[in-house]
């Protein structure tokens, strides 16, 4: 029976490509856009695209050093996850302890850390960001200075509370600006 057999030969495959001229990692595709984006203006706009805003994957390393102003205090950092249950479901959990601890360097998958962060700073940047520009922000201070609200509020807050919080004022400004 012909239908069965193959009566065209089949198209050769190219032996050899043409060699990119574009270095390899140079360029990033957004998975939620399809947007290509050039990897120093990635890291320039801290992981996230500048279309339609996806949050790229990042370490906590990496998170902590966007977030705080310079050097942090971590804690606990020889913490390390234990498996008192001795729980097994396709493997053994201290083997996937084991083997996150040999990819990540890391002895868990939390880092908890404290540090100096500018809030003024820190919202004129997010405000850089065009994704960013109608996020709410609410400045929260610990250490209410004169004149910080104004600050604040010029650098682009939509409010600002200070402590000690009260918590209706807090719900009523939050639900205000979810309102808004």
């Amino acid at each position: 029976m012909a239908w069965f057999k193959k009566t065209k030969k089949p198209i050769a495959a190219k032996t050899k490509e043409k060699a990119s001229r574009v270095p390899e990692g140079l360029w990033v595709k957004c998975p939620d856009c399809a947007q290509a984006i050039y990897n120093k203006d990635l890291a320039t706009n801290l992981n996230v695209c500048p279309k339609c805003a996806h949050h790229f994957r990042i370490g906590a390393a990496e998170r902590l050093r966007t977030l705080f102003d310079g050097e942090w205090t971590e804690y606990d950092k020889d913490l390390m996850s234990t498996d008192p249950l001795s729980f097994t479901d396709t493997k053994p959990y201290k083997a996937r302890l084991k083997a996150s601890i040999a990819a990540t360097g890391l002895k868990d998958a939390v880092i908890t850390a404290s540090g100096a962060i500018d809030g003024i700073q820190t919202i004129r940047e997010i405000r850089k960001i065009h994704a960013c520009r109608d996020l709410p922000i609410i400045a929260v201070t610990a250490k209410a200075m004169k004149g910080d609200r104004e600050k604040c509020m010029e650098a682009g807050a939509w409010d600002y509370l200070s402590k000690p919080v009260d918590t209706e004022l807090m719900i009523g400004v939050l639900q205000a600006w979810l309102g808004h």
